[in-house]
C-alpha cells in the first residue's frame, strides 16, 4: 500500500518501524496509520488503552496492518509494541507531550515521549510510505479565530504532506464552515463518504456545511486517493465519515449539548464584559456555585427489565420485553442497541419522554448519586400488558421490573397464578437488610427468592430439594409445600479494574435464571449469575457485550475456584 523505506534498525534516523509494519510494507499489504493522543490525553487509564487496542484488532479483522505512531523516549515509533502502548498509556499526562509538527524536533532532542496529533501522525505516515491514516476528528479553525488566529496546525499539515486521512470530519467545537474555507486555501481535496455531500460533525452525520464531493464506496474512496498520490501535489486529502446511523441519536444529543454550552459560554462571556472590572476581580473561586467537575462520560443502556431481557438474549433466550419509550432521540438509540433482543413489546408513546437515568460512578467503579426520569413507567399499565397474554400464558417464566405500576404486576400476578406460569422478581432491595427474615413471608407466594449481597455474595432462599439444596425448578401453580431452606453463596474474587457496579445485580439474575431454563443444578445456575455479573463490572455497559454462554459455563471455567455453599433453614 505504498513503498517502504528502510529506517527501523539504523541509529541514524528517530523513526523506528515495528517489524509488522515493515514487513506489511515490504509485501505491498494495506497499512493504516493511527494516531495516539487519544491514548495519552484523551481517555484515563484503562479506556485509553482499551481503546487503542480495539481500534487496532478493528484494523487487523479487516485484512491490515495497524501503524499506531507515538514518540516513546526520543524515538518516532511508526507501530508501537503492547508494552509501547501501556507505558503511554499509564504516563504522566502533564510530563507527556502532545506532539505536531513544531514539537517534533524538541521531543527528539531531549529524548521525551509523548502521543502524535493528526499532523503529528502525518509527518511520520508519510516518511515511512504510509499513505492512509485513520483518525477521529480532525482539528480545524477555532471559534473566534479570525479574531484570535487560533488555527490546527493539523489543516496546515493536510496542505503540505500528501497523506489521506479518513475521519469523522472537524470536532463540532469547532468553526467548521471557517474550517472547510481554510482547507480550499491550503489546495487539500474534501470528500464526504457516502451518498450526500453533507459534511460531518464528528457526534453528528450533518454539520450545516457541504463538502465540494462525496465518494460512495470503498472503491471510489481508493480511487480518490489514488489519484491524489499520483499527481505529486505534495498536500493531503481528507475524507470525512459520518457517524454511523446506530449512533447518531446518541451523537445528536452530545452535539446539541455542544452547541447550549457554547451559546452559554458567549452569554456569559457577553455578561462578563459588561461587568466592572472590580466586580470580576472580587469574585474569588472559592465564592462560584457553578464548579466543574472533571471527569468522564459516556451513555449506556440500562433498566432491570431491558438488562435482563439483554443478558437472556446473549445467553441463548430471546424472551419478550414489554416496555415503553418515547418517540424522541433516545428511543431511536435504544432500538438500534437492543436489536438483538424481543423488542416487539414496547410501546412508542409520542407525548411521553424515554426514561432516562444519570448516575455519577466513583473512580473505583461504585456508585455515588442517582438522577432518574422514569415517569414512563407509570404508563407501562394492565391494559397494555394485557394485550400479551398469550404470550404470558405459554411462558416458561415471567420476570417483573420493580418500577412497573402496582396494578400491573398485580394483573400479571394473578394471571400467572392462574396460567401457572412461574414468577420470579428481579427487584428486592428491600429484602438485604434482613434477607432471611424477610424473605420467609415472601416465599408464600414465590418458589424461590435471590437476594443479592453485594461483596458477601449472594442469598438463594426456597424451597429443600431434600439434598442440603434450594430447588430452582419452576413449577406450575406458585409455591409447593415443603420446607424453606437457603443457600449463601460467596461472592466471586474481583482480579480486573472495576469500571462500573450498575449491571451487576441485572447479569447475576439473567445468568441465574438461563441456568434455570436449561434445567441446571442450583450450584451451576448461580455460578452462571455470579460469572455473569463479574464480567459486567469489566465493562461500562450494564450487561457485557461479550457475554455468552462459553463465558459463564463453570464446566469451561476450570480456573474458577468453587467454595462449597452455606447451606441454612429458613424457620
Amino acid at each position: 500500500m505504498g513503498r517502504t523505506r528502510a529506517y527501523g534498525s539504523t541509529s541514524t534516523t528517530p523513526f523506528r518501524v515495528h517489524p509488522a509494519v515493515s514487513r506489511a510494507l515490504a509485501d505491498g499489504q494495506p497499512v493504516v496509520a493511527l494516531e495516539s493522543t487519544i491514548i495519552t490525553h484523551g481517555m484515563p487509564y484503562p479506556h485509553n488503552l482499551n481503546t487503542a487496542l480495539e481500534v487496532e484488532a478493528i484494523v487487523q479483522a479487516q485484512g491490515a496492518t495497524p501503524a499506531t505512531v507515538g514518540v516513546v523516549r526520543g524515538r518516532v515509533h511508526v507501530g508501537l509494541s503492547p508494552d509501547d502502548l501501556e507505558d503511554l498509556a499509564r504516563g504522566d499526562r502533564e510530563a507527556s507531550l502532545k506532539i505536531s509538527r513544531r514539537d517534533l524536533p524538541y521531543a527528539i532532542s531531549q529524548g521525551l515521549s509523548g502521543g502524535t496529533t493528526v499532523s503529528g501522525t502525518m509527518i511520520a505516515a508519510h516518511r515511512v510510505g504510509i499513505p492512509v491514516f485513520v483518525t477521529g476528528g480532525i482539528g480545524g479553525v477555532h471559534r473566534g479565530g479570525e479574531h484570535s488566529l487560533d488555527i490546527s496546525a493539523d489543516l496546515t499539515e493536510l496542505g503540505r504532506t500528501p497523506v489521506a486521512v479518513i475521519s469523522a470530519g472537524v470536532k463540532s467545537i469547532l468553526d467548521i464552515g471557517r474550517t472547510l474555507e481554510f482547507l480550499e486555501t491550503q489546495g487539500v481535496c474534501v470528500a464526504t463518504y457516502g451518498q450526500s455531500n453533507n459534511f460531518p460533525a464528528f457526534f453528528s452525520p450533518q454539520s450545516g456545511f457541504t463538502s465540494p464531493y462525496h465518494v460512495r464506496d470503498p472503491e471510489e474512496a481508493a480511487k480518490l486517493i489514488e489519484g491524489t498520490l499520483s499527481l505529486g501535489l505534495q498536500s493531503g486529502l481528507l475524507i470525512a465519515v459520518p457517524i454511523c446511523e446506530e449512533h447518531a441519536a446518541v451523537g445528536q444529543l452530545i452535539d446539541d449539548a455542544i452547541r447550549t454550552a457554547v451559546a452559554e459560554a458567549r452569554l456569559r462571556h457577553d455578561r462578563a464584559r459588561k461587568q466592572p472590572t472590580s466586580q470580576r476581580v472580587r469574585k474569588s473561586p472559592e465564592s462560584l456555585s457553578e464548579i466543574t467537575n472533571p471527569g468522564s462520560v459516556c451513555q449506556s443502556f440500562g433498566g432491570v427489565g431491558r438488562n435482563i431481557a439483554d443478558s437472556l438474549s446473549r445467553l441463548g433466550h430471546r424472551g419478550l420485553f414489554i416496555s415503553a419509550i418515547g418517540t424522541d432521540s433516545h428511543s431511536e438509540a435504544v432500538l438500534n442497541y437492543c436489536q438483538h433482543m424481543n423488542t416487539s413489546g414496547i410501546a412508542r408513546l409520542g407525548d411521553q419522554k424515554t426514561a432516562t437515568y444519570c448516575a455519577v460512578i466513583t473512580q473505583g467503579g461504585d456508585y455515588s448519586l442517582g438522577l432518574g426520569d422514569m415517569d414512563i413507567h407509570q404508563h407501562i399499565t394492565e391494559q397494555y400488558v394485557s394485550s400479551f397474554e398469550k404470550q404470558l400464558s405459554s411462558a416458561s417464566l415471567v420476570c417483573l421490573d420493580g418500577n412497573l405500576p402496582v396494578s400491573t404486576i398485580d394483573y400479571v400476578c394473578a394471571r400467572a397464578k392462574e396460567l401457572a406460569v412461574s414468577i420470579l422478581p428481579s427487584s428486592l432491595e428491600d429484602v438485604l437488610a434482613c434477607a432471611l427474615a424477610l424473605s420467609r413471608p415472601l416465599l408464600e407466594h414465590l418458589c424461590c427468592l435471590i437476594v443479592t449481597l453485594g461483596s458477601h455474595g449472594v442469598l438463594m432462599c426456597g424451597l429443600h430439594d431434600g439434598n442440603d439444596s434450594v430447588d430452582l425448578r419452576p413449577r406450575a401453580g406458585g409455591r409447593t409445600r415443603g420446607r424453606l431452606c437457603a443457600l449463601h453463596y460467596a461472592a466471586l474474587p474481583v482480579t480486573t479494574e472495576i469500571v462500573n457496579v450498575s449491571g451487576a445485580g441485572d447479569s447475576l439474575a439473567g445468568g441465574i435464571m438461563a441456568g434455570v431454563l436449561q434445567g441446571r443444578d442450583t450450584d451451576s445456575c448461580v455460578r452462571m449469575g455470579l460469572l455473569a455479573a463479574r464480567l459486567s463490572l469489566a465493562t461500562r455497559h450494564p450487561i457485557n457485550p461479550l457475554l455468552c454462554m462459553d463465558s459463564v459455563d463453570p464446566r469451561k471455567i476450570l480456573s474458577q475456584a468453587w467454595p462449597k455453599p452455606r447451606f441454612l433453614w429458613i424457620d
